[in-house]
């Protein structure tokens, strides 16, 4: 059952990320890492933290054991550990138990609202709580058919507990990936709203779900709006690295660049371990003209990302963003070996290939740029109309008739 590792572990995530006092690396990097044999010191250092929590979880029946060890990365000493024994109907209590373990042996303070956000279940509802586990697992895996499947699971999380909140909330995220990665229809965004909706009726303080409605707006050019709801959300939590992420593109897609900029450092602050950023800032930057300032930032891309690559080496997305670093900087071998890398697995997610399509522009081959960007839209990833029209990647191929008439067929309007 290794959806429980995941459920537990994101779970774990969510709760202490509601305290002020505690920095967390990122979901994508701490899942990524699972069950994978990597030096906690060694991790640490390249998330940018001090100690590392770690576990392993067994289960047999309806017997659930979790053993857990904190790790100071300086030293590399065990700091806490400490074995739980629970029935898998108890993984609720045995959550909160373990939050609180972990902030006591780290020695932070935690104000009265966050002690009882802390001891706030999602649900009461063991076998809704099963399934959102189960949805959970399915998105960790990625691809559209994990996705689908872990709509499935919600769904049926939400039919057994219609008050379960996060259920309704990881809808409206499965939904939007579908939409963003693997679908592009329309009809998607209307689901997003839906769900977070009914989210937000059960939960006004659920970041995820008003999240998702804010990139509904974005993606309905509703700018004003999707800042609003961003804006909002960093109010009330601060290190939410995904929150300013996307008020950095609302203000690069409407060519506010220079709040642009300002997001996508606090994002890299936020998430130091994270090469995203660093690639959103050196795009930015070429958009103005400021070559020195672009190279710059893929100097901090390639600081990070080299880290990145020693932790999680097959890491797709991670590769396909240094196809288009190394391009740039005229290490025309190593980008066309990251591309082979990647495109040998046949990848399904529309944005590796979206920037497989970047590199080869770049490298000059039209052809094969062509074919990338067809497949990318072709698997969905068709709702980047406003990030196309100002991706300095497609300069020298953006007024060919090619490129112009593939846009067209897949209904993306091209140009100012």
């Amino acid at each position: 059952k290794s959806y429980v590792a995941t459920g537990l572990t994101e779970n774990l995530i969510s709760r202490l990320s509601g305290v002020d006092e505690i920095k967390l690396a990122s979901k994508h990097d701490s899942l990524s890492c699972r069950g994978r044999d990597v030096d906690p010191r060694e991790l640490g250092r390249c998330m940018g933290v001090g100690h590392v929590l770690q576990g392993s979880v067994w289960t047999s029946g309806d017997k659930l054991r979790v053993n857990a060890q904190i790790i100071d990365v300086d030293t590399g000493f065990e700091t806490w550990s400490s074995r739980f024994d629970r029935r898998l109907d108890d993984i609720l209590e045995l959550q909160r138990t373990i939050a609180s373990k972990v902030l006591e042996a780290l020695g932070i303070h935690v104000s009265d609202v966050e002690r009882e956000a802390l001891s706030k279940d999602p649900t009461s509802d063991t076998v809704a709580y099963d399934f959102c586990m189960r949805g959970r697992e399915f998105m960790s895996m990625g691809g559209k058919q994990n996705t689908e499947a872990a709509i499935r699971m919600y769904e049926f999380a939400a039919a057994s507990d219609p008050s379960f909140a996060m259920a309704y909330a990881s809808l409206a995220e499965a939904y939007s990936d579908m939409y963003t990665y693997y679908d592009g229809s329309e009809s998607w965004l209307d689901r997003i709203s839906e769900a977070g909706s009914r989210a937000l009726d059960l939960d006004p303080a659920l970041a995820l779900a008003r999240f998702n409605i804010g990139v509904v707006y974005f993606h309905r050019k509703q700018y004003a709006e999707a800042r609003e709801a961003f804006e909002k959300i960093v109010r009330e939590r601060p290190q939410c690295y995904d929150a300013y992420r996307w008020l950095g593109i609302v203000a690069d897609v409407t060519g506010d660049f220079d709040t642009a900029l300002g997001h996508y450092k606090k994002s890299a602050e936020i998430q130091p371990c994270s090469v995203e950023p660093w690639l959103y800032i050196n795009m930015t930057h070429r958009r103005r003209g400021d070559v020195a300032a672009a190279n710059e930032a893929a100097k901090g891309f390639l600081k990070v990302g080299l880290k990145t690559l020693q932790i999680i080496p097959d890491d797709p997305v991670t590769l396909s963003r240094f196809c288009v670093i190394y391009t740039l900087f005229g290490d025309r071998e190593k980008a066309y070996d990251a591309l082979g890398r990647i495109l040998d697995s046949d990848p399904e997610d529309g944005l590796v290939l979206y920037n497989c399509a970047a590199t080869y522009a770049l490298l000059g081959d039209e052809k094969k740029a062509f074919e990338c960007l067809e497949k990318a839209l072709s698997r969905g990833y068709k709702n980047v109309r406003e990030w196309i029209e100002g991706d300095p990647d497609f300069d020298d191929i953006r007024d060919s008739e090619a490129f112009r008439k593939l846009l067209t067929e897949f209904d993306l309007q091209f140009g100012s």
